[in-house]
């Protein structure tokens, strides 16, 4: 099984991945850790590689979690709006590992990748009906 299987990620060419590799970190955390803070600043867009993770978002109507597991993403507002992130974001048992993308190198993928755009977009679209909030665009 390729690394990216089942992640966003895995529509992307073998010589997409190797311009992305020296742009990847990834970071293991513990049960309860905090992965994002909300209104921070990001570098990076995240994927789930192992464990799991709860995104919390708080609205004027309430504060709406999103269970996050293999494979999901987040920071997808900084990848998009340019934005601070909109999610308080913690490791839900030991072990979860997120793998870090400079957002610079993806955005520079996502001008010449319809597939990882068309399917950005349509995750994106459906979390945020999820999530009863505006669907955004990437310019």
């Amino acid at each position: 099984m390729a690394p990216f299987d089942g992640t966003i990620l895995d529509c992307l060419t073998q010589e997409q991945l190797t311009t992305l590799s020296p742009h990847l970190q990834l970071t293991t955390c513990g049960k309860g850790q905090v992965i994002l803070l909300r209104g921070e600043v990001l570098s990076r867009f995240y994927v789930l590689v192992t464990g799991r993770a709860t995104a919390q978002y708080t609205f004027k109507r309430g504060r709406p979690v999103l269970e996050l597991s293999v494979g999901d993403f987040f920071g997808e507002t900084a990848l998009l709006e340019d934005t601070a992130c909109d999610a308080f974001v913690r490791a839900a048992e030991d072990g979860t590992a997120v793998l870090g993308i400079e957002l610079a190198a993806l955005r520079g993928l996502l001008g010449g990748c319809q597939p990882l755009r068309e399917r950005l977009l349509a995750e994106v679209a459906q979390r945020r009906a999820q999530l009863g909030c505006a669907v955004v665009g990437v310019s």
